[in-house]
């Protein structure tokens, strides 16, 4: 291993003299991999499972922040784990709601209403 790989600042996807490897490549590289993994577990299928997703690394991108999001992280810590400057871009790109993220909003009220109508009660209000 190049003594550089060690290194904090050192590139995820880097050549073994230290280097960046193109983007092109890397995308050729991820692609193979995946569609490496969809076979294996294509073969490995025999109860009927769903196949893997076709997943470019901009999707894979896309779906770390969208989970981080949507499990509560706060936002400037996205921002800054996708290296956005601003934190307008991060909440543009990535602050969309699911459907599941609906729900919960609703749950959360309801919870909140029923809790404050006992506290009402408790302390003789309406």
């Amino acid at each position: 291993m190049h003594p550089s790989f060690a290194e904090p600042e050192a590139f995820v996807f880097g050549l073994t003299n230290g280097e960046l490897r193109s983007p092109n490549d890397i995308s050729a590289r991820w692609a193979r991999a995946v569609k490496k993994a969809a076979t294996y577990v294509s073969e490995q299928n025999s109860f009927g499972a769903r196949e893997l997703p076709k997943l470019t690394l901009k999707g894979l991108r896309h779906s770390h922040a969208t989970m981080l999001m949507k499990n509560g992280t706060n936002p400037k810590i996205v921002q800054e784990r996708l290296g956005h400057s601003n934190i307008n871009t991060t909440m543009d790109i990535y602050s969309h709601v699911t459907p599941t993220m609906q729900q919960e909003a609703v749950s959360n009220l309801v919870e909140t209403w029923e809790e404050s109508k006992t506290i009402l009660s408790i302390g003789g209000g309406k």
